[in-house]
């Protein structure tokens, strides 16, 4: 009877119980429950991007409350079709503030037909948000943004990635200048193309907040409006800022315009951050993609489609890239320094100067820890053995008449009778 006693739970605890964990891995993709749309929310998105879908698709968050809060621990997922999750790191959103996330950072495709996101926080609460093409069909360019004041999701034909959603309607087709009631046309369309990101400076010699700049170029062969154009951080790098370019902001052919912090707002973070710039629809037309510990007055230069850091800025000026100085390496520690101490502790364990070194100094340091892997059978077998210790205590009595009980119980007592007499 024991036997298959323990066979069961020795089934039981072994197979079936990660079975049942692995089956809850993953609940954000697999339950559609909305438990709490309170504090961090999904505010906007964006699935139908004019252009590419893998280059303007984009996913934006947002702080209700009035604290900052990290994100480390939250997680965005998509529901279906071919499902995907992001687990989201090394992000704090500030108080009110926006955080988007791109395709590219998620892996998340946002479907054109029906789709639905969730947004589940770290105590396992969540909060979901979808359409179907049955009701509206998303036209290229438009987002479906969340309206606080109704508290309900509407398209909009003016993406606002990072800032307060805007909701307008696309009524160029029965008016281009003026919608009949007397009521402002939406805004003009940029694309901003041919405007490149073309160095960065995150970490300058002296006050960050006033010296910090981003300097901006002009492919094109004549003088481009880039009124309505936005420069924003990146949101994966934490909260983010965005500027817009005012109406009638010109640049010139082959120009290198540099933007100060103290103009844009935006802020370089010195251990990771990069910059996008959007067109005023919310398409990503150039991403400088994510730095890494920016040392100080070190550029980050664009040059032949790759970024380098460079030691020689040049704000305003075709770069020039020089490779900055590497860090110093440590000093080994000096051999003479170590011998002359090994051979004094064997001088003192020593009798006669016959010990060995090794044979005994270094016996501490030959102690082989328990590996995580051992530790583990060790856990398996004790959760095995716990089910029959229990079982023994139960039937403590039925073993404690048995002969052989018996027997060993005499000869205890005999050796305890021994050892006392000793004593």
């Amino acid at each position: 009877m024991f036997r298959r006693v323990g066979a069961v739970l020795f089934l039981f605890w072994v197979f079936l119980i990660p079975v049942f964990v692995n089956a809850q891995s993953d609940p954000a993709i697999k339950t559609a429950a909305v438990t709490d749309c309170s504090g961090v929310v999904i505010s906007e998105f964006i699935p139908n991007p004019i252009g590419t879908d893998s280059d303007g698709e984009w996913i934006e968050l947002y702080n209700q409350t009035g604290s900052e809060i990290n994100l480390n621990g939250y997680s965005v997922a998509d529901t279906e079709g071919t499902t995907h999750k992001y687990s989201i790191s090394n992000a704090t959103i500030t108080a009110g503030g926006f955080a988007i996330f791109d395709r590219e950072t998620t892996g998340i495709t946002l479907n054109n037909d029906k789709e639905s996101l969730i947004l589940t926080k770290p105590d396992g609460t969540s909060c979901q948000t979808d359409f179907a093409s049955d009701t509206v069909n998303p036209k290229e360019g438009n987002s479906f943004a969340y309206d606080f004041s109704a508290k309900g999701w509407k398209w909009t034909t003016t993406p606002t990635p990072g800032s307060d959603n805007i909701f307008t309607v696309d009524n160029t087709a029965s008016n281009p200048t003026n919608s009949g009631d007397g009521s402002a046309a939406p805004p003009p369309q940029n694309s901003c193309a041919g405007i490149m990101i073309t160095e960065l400076m995150p970490a300058p010699a002296g006050s960050d907040s006033e010296n910090e700049w981003i300097e901006i170029y002009n492919s094109n062969g004549d003088a481009t409006d880039i009124g309505g154009c936005v420069l924003t951080d990146k949101l994966k790098a934490g909260s983010t800022t965005k500027y817009t370019f005012p109406a009638g902001t010109s640049i010139n052919s082959g120009e290198y315009k540099v933007l100060t912090r103290p103009v844009t707002k935006i802020s370089l973070n010195n251990d990771s951050d990069g910059v996008m710039l959007l067109a005023s629809d919310g398409t990503v037309v150039f991403d400088t993609g994510l730095y890494k510990d920016a040392k100080e007055n070190i550029a980050y230069a664009y040059s032949d489609d790759q970024w380098f850091w460079t030691s020689t800025p040049t704000p305003g000026a075709p770069n020039v890239i020089t490779t900055p100085p590497p860090k110093a390496a440590k000093k080994p520690k000096s051999t003479k320094a170590a011998s002359s101490k090994t051979a004094k502790s064997a001088r003192k364990s020593g009798s006669g100067g016959g010990q060995v070194l090794g044979d005994s100094t270094n016996a501490g340091n030959n102690k082989k820890k328990i590996s995580d892997k051992a530790l583990g059978y060790i856990l398996v077998i004790l959760a095995c053995l716990a089910p029959f210790g229990y079982l023994a205590y139960l039937k403590k009595d039925w073993i404690l008449e048995q002969p052989i009980s018996q027997r060993i119980l005499k000869k205890l007592e005999k050796m305890r009778k021994t050892l006392t007499s000793f004593i």
